[in-house]
């Protein structure tokens, strides 16, 4: 299966909740933060299945062990922030195929070249979409959001409003707000400048992301 939506709209989130889940009932799940090399994938498996590489043991070898594991004691593999599949990371992934293991990609996608682009990856024909979050929804996530986070005014009501319609329905995006709202230079006679915060909301997330995936 291969997850899609925006940065921010609670991918990762998804997967670390879809993981607790999956090992409470007791089935291996290995998750990958971040998915670029074949080394993230094995990693995230040798951890699900808690073996290590034995003494004098090639990488090949290591990986067959993996798939023996995944045979016996079928489990899931959610892999974070899929950008690029190398070609040896695609070749695994396929010896994989009839094991019984779940694998769930996850990629951020902003605009249609994204799309293309993960597509033509080719890592699955099933796509799920997250959409944006309901109004409400937004609205008592806010609320959590504030509980923790000393703003340098107090948020008047149509501020809220004004913040729960720029974040339009991205969780990751109105957490970011939140953050910056605790600097005095996003008001101006204790009232929200909205568009400055979002602007720098939906700046920051991006970059955020570029930094975890190319460690700029």
């Amino acid at each position: 299966m291969l997850l899609l939506g925006g940065t921010g709209i609670g991918k990762t989130a998804l997967l670390a909740e879809l993981g607790r889940r999956i090992t409470s009932r007791d089935v291996p799940c290995g998750i990958a933060a971040q998915t670029r090399t074949l080394g993230d994938v094995t990693t995230a498996l040798a951890n699900a299945y808690q073996l290590t590489p034995q003494e004098g043991e090639n990488r090949r070898r290591f990986r067959s062990r993996l798939r023996l594991a995944v045979e016996t004691r079928p489990g899931a593999l959610l892999l974070d922030h899929v950008a690029e599949i190398g070609t040896a990371t695609k070749g695994f992934l396929r010896t994989l195929r009839g094991t019984g293991l779940g694998v769930l990609f996850a990629a951020d996608v902003e605009n249609m070249r994204d799309h293309h682009a993960i597509r033509s990856l080719r890592l699955t024909h099933l796509e799920a979409w997250i959409p944006p979050l309901e109004s409400r929804v937004m609205a008592a996530l806010l609320n959590e959001l504030l509980v923790d986070s000393p703003l340098a005014h107090p948020l008047q009501d149509c501020d809220r409003r004004s913040l729960i319609r720029g974040a339009r329905g991205n969780p990751g995006r109105l957490a970011v707000a939140v953050e910056l709202l605790r600097a005095e230079r996003y008001w101006r006679d204790r009232r929200v400048l909205p568009r400055a915060v979002m602007v720098q909301a939906m700046e920051k997330t991006v970059v955020d992301r570029l930094g975890s995936r190319h460690d700029v």
